[in-house]
């Protein structure tokens, strides 16, 4: 094979643990992004980085400009320095899955986030107009010259069959990093005892929070409990982070506290903080995606408050797990009776904790051995 091409615009641990098997099984591997977050693992030395624009994701704009200029950087580079080399697409941007129609290289994708339907979920499009059926059309047609489909979960890979023309997809579950995420000791965390929140049970939001975040839902479920032992710490940036830190003004909310990102040294203690952490997934995206944080919250033991349809995989994979509860985002009131649940029973908490660490033992970097059989 020639040289491994691996295009994502925002790469963190998961595509250095993927990059780092391909170098070793004694391929050269050049890894295409706008950024790359290093955590206790390194890039192997052998690794090219070749960068792009970075992705924004302050607002909708930002997004569509950096998604469409990385596109075009993409393309550029395999034209004039990667033609005939083999791509390994991963579904950011989300118009990468087409650059197979724009070049003749040999290809694999790893589809993150299943994009195919999102235009019908704005107003400007419908499911018969011209632009929406060319978008369908041309996936098809990408994904029946693969040589590989990847994806993440099977309510994925249904998604993405009904487009594939027969092609089967794989499915290979994100995995996490028990060396650098575990359980932290509430009085040996310096998190904690930077932010003095020794006394308090903290619910835990940490992530991205932009539009479909659901972390409305979760302050609004904050607003119903007035307990001064229980603290909302949600931890991020994003185009809807203004207008949470005004509702949180607006309903005169004092157990929400906001912070920016943190550093990744401070993650393992951030993320360890939690007596209780939420994953959120809008409606729509459901069966469309599967937010890696699920499962860095089970390294640190953390019990899981699940917003997102009960029936998604998502959600039944905190049931099935045994590792919390999923509830649709707009059930406020039984969200929280659920945390005041948590809060009050720290027997049945450790039980989910205890199950959350346990199921992390089976989403490991081993995964990476399942890309590099099928990839030879």
């Amino acid at each position: 094979m020639n040289r491994i091409v691996i295009i994502n615009q925002d790469s963190g641990y998961l595509m250095i643990d993927l990059a780092n098997g391909f170098a070793e099984a004694g391929h050269k591997v050049i890894l295409v992004t706008g950024r790359l977050v290093q955590r206790n693992t390194s890039l192997h030395h052998s690794v090219i980085l070749d960068k792009i624009i970075r992705y924004r994701r302050s607002n909708i704009m930002s997004k569509l400009i950096t998604w469409l200029i990385a596109m075009l950087q993409i393309l550029f580079r395999i034209w004039f320095k990667y033609s005939g080399d083999y791509l390994f697409i991963v579904s950011n941007p989300p118009m990468a899955p087409l650059i197979p129609l724009f070049c003749k290289n040999p290809y694999s994708f790893l589809i993150y986030d299943v994009y195919i339907e999102k235009p019908e979920q704005f107003k400007l499009f419908t499911s018969r107009s011209l632009s929406v059926r060319f978008w369908k059309n041309a996936h098809a047609r990408v994904f029946k010259g693969a040589d590989n489909v990847f994806t993440l979960t099977g309510g994925m890979a249904a998604a993405i069959e009904k487009y594939s023309d027969g092609k089967r997809c794989e499915v290979i579950p994100i995995w996490t990093d028990n060396e650098f995420l575990k359980p932290v000791p509430a009085d040996k965390n310096p998190f904690i005892t930077e932010y003095n929140l020794q006394k308090k049970f903290i619910v835990l939001y940490s992530g991205s929070i932009g539009e479909s975040s659901g972390v409305d839902y979760l302050v609004e479920a904050a607003s119903t409990i007035d307990n001064k032992n229980i603290l909302f710490l949600i931890i991020g940036e994003g185009s809807k982070k203004q207008a949470i830190y005004k509702k949180i003004k607006v309903l005169g909310l004092d157990n929400c506290v906001l912070l920016p990102w943190q550093e990744v040294s401070v993650l393992p203690y951030s993320l360890a903080s939690a007596n209780l952490a939420v994953v959120t997934l809008s409606g729509k995206s459901s069966n469309h995606a599967i937010p890696s944080k699920l499962f860095n919250y089970m390294s640190v033991g953390s019990p899981i408050l699940c917003l997102a349809d009960p029936e998604s995989d998502l959600g039944k994979l905190v049931t099935e797990e045994g590792i919390g509860k999923c509830f649709d985002p707009e059930m406020k009131r039984e969200i929280a009776g659920f945390i005041l649940q948590i809060f009050n029973n720290p027997e049945e908490a450790r039980m989910f904790g205890n199950n959350a660490l346990k199921a992390s033992k089976k989403y490991t970097s081993d995964n990476v051995n399942r890309f590099l059989m099928s990839i030879k």
